[in-house]
């Protein structure tokens, strides 16, 4: 979502990630990829707040499937931002 207006529609923010933190076991993972740096930033930025993931940027996808969007900017020569974080052991994090 390209407009400020449209920032509530925005899929990652602090509540989603807490959920996927609560339904993901220990070890599972989280990947995003975005062909926007910012909000690759942005999203990296609110999943690390979390202190539920550790990871971060990754050069190349982890799975074999590619979206469509996918292809095309890598036919296009667009970056692609992907970013791979694991569910932090629950029992390990401090509290």
């Amino acid at each position: 979502w390209w407009k400020k207006r449209h920032d509530k529609r925005r899929l990652i923010d602090r509540a989603f990630v807490d959920e996927v933190a609560r339904l993901l076991r220990s070890a599972g993972e989280l990947f995003v990829q975005t062909d926007v740096e910012e909000r690759a930033r942005l999203y990296g930025a609110v999943i690390e707040e979390s202190g539920r993931f550790a990871g971060g940027r990754v050069e190349a996808s982890p799975y074999d499937a590619q979206s469509t969007r996918e292809r095309r900017c890598v036919a296009e020569g667009i970056p692609v931002y992907r970013l791979l974080y694991r569910r932090l052991d629950e029992r390990r994090l401090p509290r």
